[in-house]
């Protein structure tokens, strides 16, 4: 299954990233370069209820507090607040 995800790069530009779940793992793309692969049972879990940071290969996953997530990839995404709908859509999937 694949996810696209509109993000805003460092420079305030439109990225695309493009979310790859597997059975065992969640591969995240930017600029079709693999940016990070995780365990998708982690990720989902931390999804579930996020807490703190979930960091692997150059993605990172923050907790915001009320349930707001925001997703960091490498140096080309800051820190980028996902959608509240974008972020029950992420639960769902993965």
């Amino acid at each position: 299954m694949r996810l696209v995800l509109e993000l805003m790069d460092r420079w305030e530009r439109p990225i695309v990233a493009e979310m790859v779940i597997r059975r065992d793992t969640v591969e995240l793309y930017c600029h079709g370069r693999l940016a990070g692969s995780a365990d998708r049972d982690l990720l989902s879990g931390w999804l579930r209820q996020p807490a703190g940071v979930l960091a692997y290969d150059g993605c990172a996953w923050l907790d915001l507090g009320y349930g707001g997530v925001a997703l960091h990839v490498d140096d080309l995404v800051p820190a980028f607040v996902l959608r509240d709908h974008i972020v029950a859509d992420l639960r769902t999937r993965v």
